[in-house]
């Protein structure tokens, strides 16, 4: 890839940073692949493991495509980015595994192009979080591939310009770009880098943090704050071991299904903060909302 495109491709990052800059900014709504499918749309890997953009690899010439088939049929449940790193350290076979991983990068990329974003439930608690919301002053950061939050959004009644409030921090179909893989600090073969996000050529995560570090009011929905993205949540820790607030406290809304998924949040939580949650909660305006299904 050219570097001119590179950077055209990061100029709304750029843009959407540079507004939130401004001193009226207040909310970050921070969504995860859970937003995608309270959504109604198939965004799962296991959507993605059964369609016929997954399935037409499986045919015994593919180790990796064979290895996690064979995963999701003794499961019925997969994480690919966790199979990733389990199977490159088993794996001997360079080129046969950059070639695999290269015809997942795409079947992934086309099964995400193949969903219609049109037939998302407007009713759903997604749909909801911006269309009840004040969206006067937002940056959202996406880790989703699908287009979604964009259609909300124009549903809502914005422009083509509300995509510049919009940072998509592992790429987007829309781009047709996206960042697929594992993070680094991933056990993998030493050899295996090209599995790393951080080596995809529009990786920007400073992007990202410098908008999660900035924020008056988080709102989580649809992200686990899961080992692999773990990279870009320093700033909880960083709250966690700030002087507490003179003035205002930052709020954060995180929202969950029941209680299983709940407490997997407080894990990473834990995990983030070095078990500070107590102290996280001191000193910010924290909830944890409880979804209906």
């Amino acid at each position: 890839m050219c570097l001119s495109l590179v950077v055209m491709r990061c100029q709304p990052l750029r843009r959407a940073l540079a507004l939130f800059r401004d001193d009226k900014m207040k909310n970050v709504y921070l969504i995860g692949n859970g937003f995608d499918l309270n959504l109604g749309l198939r965004t799962s890997y296991k959507d993605f493991v059964i369609s016929e953009y997954f399935m037409r690899n499986v045919d015994g010439d593919s180790e990796l495509f064979d290895h996690l088939y064979l995963v999701h049929q003794n499961s019925n449940w997969i994480d690919i980015e966790k199979e990733l790193e389990k199977f490159s350290k088993k794996c001997t076979d360079y080129h046969g595994l950059l070639s695999d991983y290269k015809k997942l990068c795409q079947s992934l990329k086309d099964y995400i192009q193949s969903i219609e974003i049109s037939s998302m439930n407007r009713e759903s608690s997604a749909y909801r979080l911006f269309s009840e919301s004040d969206l006067e002053d937002f940056v959202v950061v996406n880790f989703n591939y699908t287009d979604s939050v964009y259609h909300i959004l124009k549903s809502l009644g914005y422009g083509d310009e509300v995509r510049e409030r919009i940072l998509h921090v592992h790429g987007s179909v829309a781009q047709d770009e996206i960042i697929f893989g594992v993070d680094d600090k991933a056990r993998i073969n030493e050899r295996h880098t090209f599995l790393y996000k951080s080596t995809s050529s529009i990786f920007s995560g400073s992007s990202c943090i410098e908008a999660l570090d900035n924020f008056d009011k988080l709102h989580v929905f649809g992200h686990s704050l899961g080992d692999s993205d773990h990279m870009y949540f320093g700033f909880l820790h960083a709250i966690k071991c700030s002087l507490p607030p003179s003035g205002m406290l930052k709020a954060i809304n995180l929202y969950h299904y029941g209680e299983e998924a709940k407490y997997d949040i407080y894990r990473q939580l834990h995990a983030l903060t070095k078990n500070g949650v107590s102290e996280l909660k001191n000193k910010t305006l924290y909830k944890d909302i409880e979804l209906s299904k």
